[in-house]
C-alpha cells in the first residue's frame, strides 16, 4: 500500500507517494539532491493533491449553486 509522505528540507516542502519513509526519503534524494532532511511525516494513504483538488470542486460548485438563487457579481 502506498503511502503520501511530506519530507521538509529548510524552506522545502516536497510531497511524495512511497511505500515506506526509506522509499520517500530516496525520492526526495532524487529529486532534490542531497539537501539536509528536518522532517518526514506520513499523512496518510490519500493523495493530499487529491484532497486539495476535491476541495477545490466543492467550492467551485457551492460557487455555482450560489449564481442560481442570487444575482450578485464576481470581483
Amino acid at each position: 500500500m502506498d503511502y503520501e509522505f511530506e519530507i521538509r528540507s529548510d524552506s522545502t516542502i516536497y510531497f511524495t507517494t512511497a511505500r515506506n519513509y526509506a522509499e520517500a526519503i530516496h525520492f526526495f534524494k532524487m529529486s532534490c539532491g542531497d539537501l539536509p532532511i528536518d522532517e518526514v511525516t506520513c499523512v496518510g494513504n490519500e493523495s493530499v493533491l487529491d484532497t486539495v483538488y476535491s476541495h477545490y470542486n466543492k467550492n467551485k460548485q457551492l460557487e455555482e449553486e450560489r449564481s442560481y438563487y442570487f444575482d450578485y457579481m464576481k470581483p
